[in-house]
């Protein structure tokens, strides 16, 4: 679940980074002696980010944004100069078509082109940040995932492979998977990275993983173990289930769980069919014609039905 969560994070980023590059290579064109983009641009090719992943991927949105600019991208970045915001509802959030006038404020000895093309390559800068933390961090969690699945392990430094969690540790600040032999500096050593892991953020394997490692679904471990501890009753020991719950959310996700894993179950919340529902539960009857027979019965401790008042 964290892992794809992060890949949506990311991703929503590296979208925004798209959109800012797109408007930035627009501005360049209209004021190529501006160097502020090119020298953006360098600093990617150089792979001075910090993280070469991540400069290889910029390259690439680069490459594919300077092949597709069109001389009306401004369209979907500024309104006409002049443009009568009440009468033209899609333009009010645009600022207005910047043009090669002075700019006003503190850019003043600049055109409202270039004052434009620094601020949005200072946006761009701001969403590479963003890029290589989310990278980064999707990065450890996919190594703690390999870990735990009990795959292929290889160092990204060296390139060994047939890795065990034994002898290898994560990265916390880059998230690269390193064997002890290659981590035993500070400084990560995989090619164009810059990270600094301090001794306390490298993760051992050996801690990742553990002989009764339960995989914890999207309801979450404890409602995991419930269920768990809920089929051992019903399927080994042939016995009815009561489970008592507090809260009307935590119980919500416990019935998503008990339908997710295919257990019968009944609910004593609903008042008006309560008194029904715990006489089929103890007779041990279908609730209706062509239902399971309930084993499990949900009761909220606040209520009067499970207190027996």
């Amino acid at each position: 679940m964290i892992v794809v969560r992060r890949k949506h994070e990311l991703q929503a980023y590296s979208d925004q980074f798209k959109k800012n590059l797109k408007q930035t290579i627009w501005l360049h064109k209209q004021d190529p002696e501006c160097s502020r983009f090119r020298k953006f641009t360098a600093r990617v090719e150089s792979h001075k980010l910090g993280d070469v992943e991540v400069s290889k991927q910029l390259e690439q949105y680069i490459s594919k944004a300077l092949a597709r600019y069109h001389k009306d991208d401004w369209q979907k970045f500024y309104r006409k100069k002049g443009t009568n915001i009440e009468k033209c509802k899609e333009a009010d959030t645009l600022p207005e078509y910047p043009t090669n006038e002075k700019a006003t404020g503190g850019h003043s000895h600049l055109t409202r082109v270039a004052s434009e093309n620094r601020t949005i390559i200072s946006k761009l800068n701001n969403v590479v940040e963003e890029i290589i933390n989310q990278t980064r961090a999707l990065r450890f969690f996919e190594n703690i995932l390999l870990i735990q699945r009990g795959a292929e392990l290889v160092c990204a430094r060296c390139g060994v492979t047939d890795l065990t969690p034994a002898i290898v540790k994560v990265m916390g600040q880059c998230g690269h998977l390193l064997g002890l032999e290659c981590c035993k500096d500070n400084d990560c050593p995989v090619s164009g990275c810059s990270a600094y892991n301090r001794e306390y953020q490298k993760l051992h394997g050996s801690t990742l993983v553990g002989s009764r490692l339960q995989w914890c679904s999207e309801h979450g471990s404890k409602i995991d173990e419930i269920i768990k501890l809920v089929r051992s009753i019903v399927n080994e020991k042939k016995e009815k289930v009561l489970i008592f719950a507090q809260w009307s959310e935590s119980t919500d996700k416990l019935e998503e769980a008990l339908v997710a894993a295919n257990v019968p179950f009944s609910d004593l919340r609903k008042e008006a069919t309560s008194s029904k529902t715990l006489q089929h539960f103890q007779n041990g009857t279908p609730p209706k014609k062509g239902a399971k027979v309930s084993e499990v019965l949900i009761m909220n401790i606040g209520d009067a039905n499970a207190s027996g008042r």
